[in-house]
């Protein structure tokens, strides 16, 4: 898969149910709206990185920037 993002969690890990929210969490609008205002990175959700505008942030404010 080109472009993609993927997480697992152990089949043993003692901490399964805390991991699949956190990988629930991570894949709300909310999460990817973090992301964009952080400046971090692509948001997770691809629906917050349509276009240029959608990515425009304090750090980067113009839209033709991205």
């Amino acid at each position: 898969m080109i472009g993609a993002r993927s997480a697992g969690i152990n089949a043993q890990s003692p901490h399964a149910r805390d991991a699949l929210q956190f990988l629930q969490y991570s894949a709300t609008l909310e999460y990817s709206d973090r992301i964009v205002a952080d400046g971090d990175a692509l948001p997770p959700n691809p629906l917050r990185a349509l276009t240029g505008a959608d990515l425009a942030n304090d750090i980067a404010s113009d839209p033709s920037f991205h």
